[in-house]
């Protein structure tokens, strides 16, 4: 039996973005509905004075084996009464309504963030039935319709796109089948469930009858079940399990909710404050050199507040291996602001190697002078001894003469 449901998400009443990024998952409370046909539920709607039968349970009827694939967490809404109702139309029509809440897994890539854009599913698959007895499809006109007043508090929700998702998995009907291990099922252990698996369809399909198999195994002779057998598992064992191998394909519906975040607010609390301490630390080029405290502590004042402002960004982010544009930005505030407190040092260096200097050239110019005056004294003193001593040389004869003629007398 092939069942279409036809599914429609009546109303997004309610979502809500992850307040920290590294939650990567979004909440969303939705009314789901999908519509099928059971013809064993037709009844007779007395010239249409019955539109509809109301049920509260979904025990009491088929249903579709319907699961969100990347769904974390789920609940049903029981206030006042439970938000569910199934209606059974005259014709066999069944259209099944619920109110959920859910949080569903949505993986972001975070290059450009904040200035990204995310894409984030709702699927809905089929647990256990293959496209071969149940196909999902969405209503025709507008399978998914959201609620005008919804507001999120840092994305704005662009548009959504209904689309298909089916998945394929390669389903070992012997490992199924038989309890066998899939790893088993081309060893002759797997042989007899496979020959018993092809009697019976066989016999469901018609699609070989006990004379043909006579004589084709047996090469036109008498019908012998013990060679028949033998023949099957040689040369049916392997077409069996390569046919019963095939990937099994489920019907799956997706939405894409695609998001934009909203860049006011990472403007206020991010680039704003940024931006006011690199400023900050440039005040200290117009401090005085000599300034030495007033211009460290700016400078490490606003280093650290930077390196806070960066650890904070970061606190709320998931640890990705890529760089995102957050990285980028704050790596040049502070590469800016840790720039500023290197010219300090870089000009207190220069500035006292240039005082070193000027004090050396100083020194030396001062003691040049202080050799040029002591070489200028000696000068003088040497010349003010030789003429003391030329004077006395030329007063002493007129001395003796005068005590010889004192002594005559």
């Amino acid at each position: 039996m092939n069942i279409d449901p036809m599914v429609n998400i009546y109303g997004i009443r309610a979502l809500q973005t992850p307040k920290k990024v590294e939650a990567v998952e979004y909440s969303v409370q939705l009314t789901f509905r999908e519509q099928w046909m059971d013809e064993r539920l037709k009844f007779n709607d007395f010239q249409g004075k019955i539109k509809y039968l109301t049920l509260t349970d979904a025990n009491r009827v088929w249903m579709p084996d319907l699961f969100f694939a990347n769904e974390k967490e789920g609940h049903f809404h029981n206030i006042i009464m439970p938000n569910v109702y199934i209606r059974i139309f005259p014709y066999g029509s069944v259209l099944y309504s619920i109110r959920i809440s859910l949080t569903l897994a949505c993986p972001m890539n975070l290059k450009l963030y904040p200035l990204d854009r995310q894409t984030c599913s709702l699927r809905m698959a089929s647990y256990g039935w293959t496209t071969d007895d149940l196909v999902f499809l969405w209503k025709d006109g507008d399978p998914v319709q959201v609620v005008k007043n919804l507001h999120l508090p840092r994305f704005t929700l662009e548009k959504f796109l209904t689309d298909y998702c089916n998945s394929k998995t390669n389903t070992d009907y012997c490992a199924l089948k038989c309890g066998i291990p899939a790893k088993a099922s081309h060893s002759a252990e797997c042989a007899p469930c496979i020959m018993a698996v092809y009697l019976d369809i066989k016999c469901q399909r018609k699609c070989l009858t006990w004379s043909q198999a006579t004589k084709e195994n047996t090469d036109g002779g008498e019908f012998d079940p013990v060679l028949w057998i033998e023949f099957g598992v040689a040369q049916w064992s392997e077409r069996l399990v390569r046919r019963t191998k095939d990937p099994g394909e489920y019907s799956c519906l997706k939405v894409d909710l695609l998001f934009k975040r909203e860049f006011s607010y990472y403007l206020i609390q991010i680039y704003i404050p940024c931006c006011m301490l690199v400023i900050v630390s440039w005040v200290s080029f117009w401090l005085d050199q000599n300034a030495i405290p007033a211009r460290v502590s700016l400078g490490v004042t606003t280093l650290l507040t930077m390196a806070t402002q960066t650890s904070g960004i970061n606190a709320s982010l998931p640890p990705v291996s890529y760089t995102k544009a957050i990285d980028v930005w704050t790596g040049v505030c502070l590469t800016f602001v840790f720039g500023a407190l290197l010219e300090f040092a870089l000009v207190n260096y220069a500035s006292r190697s240039d005082m070193h200097r000027e004090n050396m050239k100083k020194q030396r110019r001062q003691c040049e002078l202080e050799h040029a005056a002591s070489l200028e004294a000696a000068a003088d003193l040497l010349e003010d001894g030789a003429t003391t001593f030329a004077m006395v040389r030329r007063r002493t004869p007129a001395i003796m003469t005068f005590c010889l003629a004192c002594c005559v007398y």
